[in-house]
């Protein structure tokens, strides 16, 4: 492991601190790289990596140098930062880092700060024209909101994160609205149950709002789903219903952005070919779905889903202390066939014993396991014949992929998960 990276290592992960002072300072340090391209800016509580990986997919299918910011990484860091789909090397990540930290002297910046320093920084090297920024937590103090954007969105808004962004709805949308840039297009569900509060933050900041109303579903199946808007079927590489409200505003984002007249023939195809782990990620040649839900409006969904998709299921399940695990709960309880309870490896990790009661007072047969291995392998032996889910958590996630590779590793099937190859700075720009 290099300086750089160790250095990285050293800021805890959990450690949120909100504020724009110290990215500002630090991104002013390294030339204000986030200013060297156009940025559609994306905040939600659900949808929001879907809905930057479906513009990112329509960019790179126009031909526009682009890149993308998305967090929580699953098992790497340089998963959160792609130039044309190539994942940042580990190479380049501790080049970039490196300069980050020099530029924080003094200033003392936290990871997620560092991390989205270094992908601005990156961006700015390979001559991308058009990033996709995803907030980490929030909007209005959120690390990522000092770029200016072409474009803004704000998905789907539920309970979460109460402890920074407030015990209401209206609390947490009015913190995800200051994203909204002034005379900038901001881009919201029809639907959105915090409508008023977006629509009065865009008027105070004279931005023009558009709603996007849901999409019709005309099928679902474990590839992806077709989805019709506005007149036209489109086929969504990432399954399930909830693409639905996601690609209407990735659709409305790009048609009101300043590229609309290069990207707008080039939709269909970049919405066919956006991929998405751990977003209903059914695993080749396994009975087994991979899922980092971790909000109750978004488990209620993926259940639906599950059961008009593969029918009853077995689940593995395991959450962070900040999650509403009561509510998840309740609605796995009435999907799921079987329950099992289990705590990721992670320091924010709910403990297994105290998810297990909650989960036990909704269903009286769930089962404990100390590990999310023997989690799975026990769900995998219970369900003859069924799926099985994995879900609640990015971090179940993680670690149902570290099983999965061990378990690849012991037998002839090759690892069905594409090998990314790496960005290299290159390019002219021409939007």
């Amino acid at each position: 492991m290099t300086d750089a990276s160790s250095w990285l290592d050293s800021h805890d992960q959990r450690r949120i601190v909100p504020g724009l002072e110290r990215i500002t300072n630090l991104a002013e340090r390294l030339g204000d790289p986030q200013k060297d391209y156009k940025v559609i800016h994306v905040a939600g509580s659900d949808g929001k990596g879907s809905v930057c990986a479906m513009i990112y997919s329509v960019l790179r299918a126009s031909g526009i140098r682009a890149g993308m910011f998305s967090s929580p990484f699953i098992e790497d860091r340089t998963e959160s930062i792609t130039v044309d789909g190539k994942r940042i090397s580990k190479e380049d990540l501790d080049s970039v880092l490196e300069e980050v930290r020099e530029a924080d002297e003094g200033i003392g910046s936290t990871f997620f700060e560092i991390l989205t320093a270094a992908a601005f920084l990156w961006f700015s090297r390979c001559g991308v024209e058009y990033a996709v920024v995803e907030t980490g937590m929030g909007g209005r103090e959120d690390t990522t909101n000092i770029v200016v954007p072409d474009v803004s969105v704000i998905t789907n808004i539920s309970m979460e994160h109460t402890g920074f962004l407030g015990n209401t709805l209206e609390e947490i949308a009015s913190h995800k609205a200051g994203i909204i840039k002034p005379g900038r297009p901001i881009i919201v569900p029809a639907d959105s149950p915090v409508l008023k509060i977006l629509e009065e933050h865009a008027q105070r900041e004279g931005s023009p709002m558009i709603e996007a109303d849901r999409a019709k579903i005309v099928s679902l199946d474990p590839d992806g789903s077709v989805l019709s808007y506005k007149g036209n079927d489109y086929r969504i590489g990432i399954p399930g219903s909830y693409q639905s409200m996601n690609m209407p505003l990735a659709v409305e984002a790009l048609l009101n952005s300043s590229v609309s007249d290069i990207v707008k023939d080039h939709i269909e195809d970049g919405l066919m070919d956006v991929r998405l782990e751990a977003r209903m990620e059914k695993v080749p040649g396994m009975p087994l779905v991979i899922d980092g839900t971790h909000t109750v409006a978004g488990i209620d969904v993926l259940c639906r889903d599950m059961i008009s998709i593969y029918g009853r299921f077995v689940t593995v399940f395991g959450v962070l202390d900040d999650k509403d695990a009561e509510g998840m709960s309740g609605i796995l309880a009435e999907a799921s066939d079987t329950i099992i309870v289990t705590s990721p490896d992670s320091d924010r990790a709910m403990d297994a014993s105290r998810l297990f009661s909650i989960v036990d007072r909704n269903r009286g047969n769930a089962l404990l396991e100390d590990s999310v291995d023997s989690a799975i392998e026990r769900a995998m032996d219970l369900a003859e014949g069924r799926t099985v889910l994995i879900t609640g958590s990015f971090r179940m996630a993680e670690a149902a992929i570290r099983w999965l590779r061990i378990r690849y590793a012991r037998s002839s099937t090759a690892w069905p998960r594409s090998t990314t190859r790496d960005a290299t700075p290159a390019g002219t720009r021409r939007v």
